[in-house]
């Protein structure tokens, strides 16, 4: 359960940061603060699927939770990386 609760959590975490970037994307950006929504992008994606792999080890996950990490990596896939 204790891995259940981390996975959500970090799960609104990565949800958090994709809606701060998305308002941060409707003005204007330098190079700079792209950069470094990239860089927030990966970290929080490779949080949540650590998450997700710790939760394995305890328990099978759910659709709900599996559709949950594929939409993270999904979004990544559309951010183009420098």
């Amino acid at each position: 359960m204790k891995d259940f609760t981390i996975l959500n959590r970090t799960y609104e975490q990565w949800k958090l940061c994709v809606q701060e970037c998305k308002g941060k994307l409707r003005e204007k950006c330098s190079e700079d603060e792209l950069g470094t929504m990239i860089n927030l992008f990966q970290t929080q994606e490779r949080n949540v699927v650590e998450s997700l792999e710790r939760f394995k080890h305890c328990s099978t996950p759910d659709t709900n939770i599996v559709r949950c990490v594929d939409t993270c990596t999904a979004v990544l896939t559309l951010v183009p990386l420098c």
